[in-house]
């Protein structure tokens, strides 16, 4: 690969990494802005956010044209340089946003008006690879061995709140009584629980799949039925 359009998919794939540490040092302060009721800081936290992203690739795309000089961006020039980037995506982590961070780097060099599909990540390149193993967990499995209630009130302990709860049983009743009414195969069943409860800049609730062998539900426990003391 010549060196130059190496430099580019590269300056790009760091570019990608770069928005994403940014977003998880916003995230980061979610669950403190969160107990401490501090809702001003998360709506700046929000609107940070948002425009990080912008803020990268407009970084990036500035760069690159630097690199690039005058020389042309022609289709042959594009394909090498993606051809290279996907190079770099087996085993990548994060390679799904990689590609769209690539994709968003193009069209602000370009424009809208320039889009050709042989130059982008229509679809994603690893979909056919080997699936990447996470770190960490992404979900926690709980099997309904003591009975739902049990399961119930295990996963809400689980959660990482530091504020006392106010009423975990009646929360644990209200929840049990929601599952019950939606599946006739609970005893069958098991509940999926994601790890990263705080996964933007602040809980939208408690994201949860309830898995039976006919069916399966995502719902969503709000924090109007799940309230930990003092939480403003």
């Amino acid at each position: 690969m010549p060196p130059r359009e190496s430099l580019i998919a590269h300056t790009i794939l760091q570019g990608s990494d770069a928005q994403y540490g940014r977003f998880l040092d916003i995230t980061a302060g979610a669950q403190q802005r969160f107990e401490q009721a501090e809702w001003q800081a998360v709506q700046h936290a929000m609107k940070a956010r948002i425009h990080l992203y912008d803020h990268h690739v407009s970084l990036v795309a500035d760069q690159l044209r630097v690199l690039n000089g005058a020389a042309d961006w022609d289709q042959a020039f594009w394909l090498r340089i993606k051809d290279h980037y996907q190079s770099l995506l087996p085993g990548y982590p994060r390679h799904e946003i990689a590609e769209s961070f690539f994709n968003s780097v193009y069209c602000r060099l370009h424009g809208h008006a320039d889009l050709q599909p042989e130059r982008l990540f229509i679809f994603s390149s690893q979909s056919q690879a080997t699936p990447v193993t996470p770190l960490r967990p992404l979900s926690r499995r709980y099997l309904p061995d003591r009975g739902w209630r049990a399961v119930v009130d295990q996963a809400l302990a689980d959660l990482p709140l530091t504020l006392p709860w106010q009423h975990r049983a009646r929360d644990v009743g209200w929840i049990v009584r929601h599952l019950t009414s939606h599946f006739a195969g609970l005893d069958q069943g098991w509940l999926e629980v994601t790890v990263s409860f705080f996964i933007a800049t602040k809980p939208r609730g408690w994201w949860r799949a309830c898995i039976c062998r006919t069916a399966s539900l995502l719902v969503c426990c709000r924090f109007s039925a799940l309230t930990p003391a003092n939480s403003g």
